[in-house]
């Protein structure tokens, strides 16, 4: 049952955006109210390289693809 919410929330995902949109970047607020962590916890996602990130001066950013591959790679039920 979890296994397809996740699927259903994973499919719902990537219909909702274009390929493009995909690549496009968000910044870190936008990841924790997407994987509803906290920002100690996405720092945590980064400092172990499990979530690919660019920094331009002080300010982080994510493609959106990065954060779609890390849900489908740790299949984990983010809600």
């Amino acid at each position: 049952m979890e296994i397809e919410r996740f699927l259903d929330r994973i499919n719902n995902f990537a219909n909702d955006y274009s390929s493009r949109k995909l690549n496009e970047w968000i910044d870190n607020q936008e990841v924790c109210l997407w994987l509803k962590i906290s920002p100690r916890t996405l720092q945590h996602l980064r400092n172990t390289r499990q979530i690919p990130f660019a920094q331009m001066g002080r300010k982080i950013y994510y493609k959106k693809q990065d954060i779609l591959t890390y849900l489908e790679k740790n299949n984990q039920n983010y809600e």
